[in-house]
C-alpha cells in the first residue's frame, strides 16, 4: 500500500533504526535482558555518520528528509538520478561504488526486481567503510544473510537493523536472533493503520469509479 502514511511510518522506522545504531541501542537492550549495566560512550553524532539510502522514491524521499532533519547527512543511489535538497545522487552501475565508499549507514529500500535480487552480497558490503551499518526495510531477496552475518562477525560492519527477511516469518533457528550484532523487526517497519489502510483502499475505488489516475500501479518493463 502506498500513500503518506505509509511513507511517514516508512520514515520514522528508518530514522529511529539509524538512531537505534548511533546510539548502540542493541549492547544496551542486551544488557537490560541480562540485567546488567552495560555502560558504553556513544561513539558518533549523527552528523559523524553519512547515511546512503538505496531507492530513492516516496519512501525513499521521505526517509532522506526526516534523518537530514536530526543531522545525518545523506546521499541516495536509485536506477536514475534523483532530485532531493541536501541530497547527493547517485545512478546506475556505474556509480555505486563511490555511493558505497562514502556510506557509514546503509538503507536498502529497493523494490524487488530481478536486478536487486541479492544485491546486498559479500562484494557489496566489503565496499563500505570498516564499522559501517545497515538498515534493511526493502525485501528479503535483497540481502544474502550468510554474506551479512560473516561481515558483521569479522568486524567489517558494526550493526545491522533488519526488518524482512529471506524467510519469514524468521525460522526459530536462524543465527540472526541471537546475533549480539542485529536487531530483528518483524515486517513491520510501513505498516499502516486499519483505518489508514481503509481510508486508502477507499480513496482508490472512488478514483477507479470516477475514471481518475489510480495510485502505484504496477510497471511490467521496471518489473515493480
Amino acid at each position: 500500500m502506498g500513500g503518506e502514511a505509509t511513507a511517514q511510518r516508512m520514515g520514522e522506522y528508518i530514522l529511529w533504526s539509524c538512531l537505534s545504531l548511533l546510539r548502540d541501542a542493541r549492547h544496551f537492550a542486551l544488557g537490560q535482558a541480562a540485567g546488567e549495566w552495560r555502560h558504553r560512550e556513544t561513539r558518533h553524532y549523527a552528523a559523524d555518520r553519512t547515511v546512503g539510502i538505496m531507492g530513492l522514491g516516496n519512501l525513499g524521499g521521505h526517509a532522506a528528509r526526516m534523518l537530514q532533519s536530526v543531522g545525518f547527512p545523506v546521499r541516495g543511489w536509485a536506477r536514475s538520478r534523483k532530485d532531493i535538497p541536501g541530497v547527493r545522487s547517485f545512478a546506475g552501475a556505474a556509480e555505486l561504488p563511490e555511493f558505497l565508499a562514502g556510506t557509514d549507514i546503509l538503507v536498502c529500500l529497493l523494490p524487488s526486481t530481478k536486478e536487486t535480487e541479492g544485491l546486498i552480497d559479500a562484494r557489496l558490503l566489503a565496499q563500505l567503510p570498516p564499522g559501517a551499518e545497515l538498515v534493511n526495510a526493502g525485501r528479503g531477496s535483497h540481502l544474502r544473510e550468510p554474506d551479512l552475518l560473516a561481515a558483521l562477525d569479522s568486524g567489517h560492519l558494526a550493526g545491522a537493523v533488519l526488518d524482512v527477511f529471506e524467510e519469514e516469518p524468521l525460522p526459530p533457528g536462524s543465527p540472526l536472533w541471537a546475533h549480539p550484532k542485529v536487531t530483528v523487526t518483524p515486517h513491520v517497519a510501513s505498516m499502516a493503520s486499519r483505518p489508514e489502510r481503509a481510508r486508502y483502499l477507499a480513496g482508490a475505488i472512488a478514483d477507479f469509479e470516477a475514471g481518475r489516475p489510480l495510485p502505484n500501479l504496477y510497471d511490467p518493463e521496471r518489473g515493480y
